[in-house]
Formats: structure tokens, C-alpha cells, sequence
């Protein structure tokens, strides 16, 4: 019995260092990435030949312990309040919030429910 065996090459894109990043949110309502450092992250490199590649997902957290309350909107428009939005989980849960365009216009608005900051830990997936 004879077996074949072929192979194929496969392209594999790590994320940027920046793909893990930590936001200070406040009681001021903005966009995701005005809360972070360094704002929304990009992939210079690419994949696919298309350079400067944004997130196709993020998964949002807040850090366990947190005495504070995150609420997000996803429609780029709505301002989030206490009364209005998506409740972010603490620890072991998170909200996974996809699409490009997301991140491209940085459509996610963010709000906590104390002066803070509360801490969001943001995973975003190439």
C-alpha cells in the first residue's frame, strides 16, 4: 500500500506587540481608542498584501476588581450612559465585538460609570 503525502505552504500573520492593550476608561464618554495609550492598534505589515491591516475583532474585559461599571455602544453614533449600552463583564467573561469598519472609523464608544479610570483589558485579533 503505498500513502501520498503533499504539502502546502501556509502564511501565518502574528499580531503586532500592540495587539494587547490596556484602556483607562472615565466617566467621559469617547471612542475606544482615545482611551488607549496609543489608540487603535494597526498591523503595519499586513497580510495578504494589504498593508496596515486594522483588527478584525477585540475582545473587551474589565480588570477583576474594578469598583467601576463599563458601558459601550456599538453604532458609532449613540453616546453610552449607566442607563444606555452594553454592560462590559469582568473576569472569566468578555464581549467579543467584530468587524472592520469597527475599528477603521473606531465606532466603539465606551463610558464608566465612575470618574476612574476602570481598567478594560482589549485583545484585538488580526
Amino acid at each position: 500500500m503505498a500513502i501520498n503525502v503533499t504539502t502546502q505552504e501556509v502564511s501565518l500573520c502574528l499580531a503586532p506587540a500592540t495587539a494587547h492593550a490596556r484602556a483607562a476608561v472615565t466617566n467621559a464618554a469617547a471612542s475606544l481608542g482615545s482611551f488607549i495609550t496609543a489608540g487603535i492598534p494597526v498591523n503595519p505589515s499586513g497580510i495578504y498584501g494589504k498593508a496596515d491591516q486594522y483588527p478584525i475583532a477585540v475582545y473587551l474585559q474589565v480588570e477583576s476588581g474594578s469598583s467601576g461599571s463599563v458601558y459601550v455602544t456599538l453604532d458609532g453614533l449613540t453616546t453610552p450612559t449607566t442607563a444606555l449600552g452594553l454592560l462590559l463583564p469582568q473576569g472569566p467573561s468578555m464581549l467579543k465585538v467584530t468587524g472592520d469598519d469597527m475599528f477603521r472609523n473606531d465606532r466603539i464608544k465606551i463610558v464608566a460609570s465612575i470618574a476612574g479610570p476602570t481598567y478594560v483589558q482589549c485583545f484585538f485579533v488580526f
